[in-house]
């Protein structure tokens, strides 16, 4: 049995998993230092009243009084980390990042039904899933009506990287190495299954998200928008424009006409039709009111 950590960025939504063989206190104390050696501008950490994390801060606490009293450097408080634990029995108080770690997790479960990995795949799978849950589309780069690109996690926390990961490499094997190549397929079949459930899960989500705001209102032209493409390749997304609004009889918009970086135009339904997370259908030329 395993277990994993899932922590995500308040600021760029980027999310890291750190793959857990218990959730004991050391190991969660060990974990979260290890996310911030890995991500050194942490600074605050927020989370629920799980009693593990909660052991977790006092282990914390009583360890910096012991560097104070021992005089360590001065730098090393300056990496003191701030822990803000939520209400007790308020599971709605995490908010934006509950719902991302739902999501991920209960699609993880889900693909991994009836599959038994070792550890050492296991870390693979879940860094893997990392990598792409931050490769999704957050919000548009410019107002160019032929410019579809959008900003994701992985462009803040790589800005000088291509968005490319490890899930397209395949190590170099030997002819011998049939069964080391046949767990690789496997940990790629998961992925694929994982994908799946998760994009459905996400841009369920999102439709979601508009209810909550309470933006119902049609969708601004120039909006980048997901279009939904269940055909696409793990980690793609299909990004267009809307360009107009093609209003019914009954007076209510269920259509949009898009278009492209290429400057193709199409149709498309409403339900088919996703805003990008940061902009949830608001036009950039509203932002800016």
């Amino acid at each position: 049995m395993c277990f994993i950590l899932i922590v995500s960025c308040m600021v760029t939504r980027a999310i890291w998993i750190e793959p857990l063989l218990n959730m004991t206190l050391s190991t969660t104390v060990n974990a979260l230092s290890r996310v911030q050696s890995i991500f050194p501008a942490l600074k605050t950490i927020y989370s629920d009243r799980g009693t593990n994390f909660i052991g977790a801060r006092r282990e914390i606490s009583e360890g910096k009084e012991l560097w104070n009293r021992e005089q360590i450097n001065d730098k090393l408080y300056e990496k003191n980390i701030e822990w803000q634990l939520g209400p007790a029995n308020c599971g709605h108080y995490g908010g934006m990042w509950e719902r991302m770690v739902a999501i991920v997790k209960d699609s993880l479960k889900a693909s991994m039904r009836n599959k038994s990995l070792t550890f050492d795949e296991f870390e693979t799978l879940v860094y893997a899933i990392a990598a792409a849950v931050n490769k999704r589309p957050i919000t548009a780069v410019s107002d160019d009506p032929l410019d579809c690109s959008a900003l994701s996690p992985s462009n803040f926390l790589y800005p000088y990287m291509n968005n490319t990961t490890g899930t397209n490499i395949y190590p170099p094997i030997p002819l011998s190495g049939a069964q080391t190549r046949e767990r690789w397929n496997e940990i790629q079949q998961i992925l694929d299954e994982w994908w799946r459930i998760w994009q459905s899960n996400y841009l369920l989500e999102q439709r979601k998200r508009k209810k909550w705001t309470k933006k119902t209102k049609p969708l601004e032209a120039g909006t980048i928008v997901i279009v939904v493409d269940p055909i696409l390749p793990r980690e793609r997304w299909r990004l267009s424009r809307v360009k107009e609004a093609v209003v019914s009889r009954d007076n209510v918009t269920r259509n949009y006409i898009l278009s492209d970086s290429f400057g193709n135009e199409f149709h498309r339904n409403i339900t088919g039709l996703v805003p990008l997370e940061l902009d949830d259908g608001i036009s950039k030329n509203e932002l800016s009111k």
